[in-house]
């Protein structure tokens, strides 16, 4: 698990960036979001000087992907 810190943004961040940079994945940008509704307010770059919380997740699950073969 990785624990509770506060982020500052600076000018051209944007959820997903800020996501991805702090745990290598923007996949828990739903996470990023329950933490912090005031970032739905901007939808593409968040103004510089916002606090964000970047909740603690679970980054230790590993992916399981299926592979088929399409040809024998």
């Amino acid at each position: 698990m990785a624990k509770i810190n506060t982020i500052i943004t600076k000018e051209g961040d944007t959820a997903a960036g800020i996501t991805a940079a702090f745990y290598g994945s923007s996949k828990y940008i739903v996470d990023v979001l329950a933490a912090n509704p005031e970032v739905n307010l901007y939808p593409l770059l968040l103004p510089a000087g916002l606090k964000v919380v970047m909740p603690a997740v679970n980054t230790a699950a590993v992916a399981v992907i299926k592979t088929i073969s399409l040809w024998d």
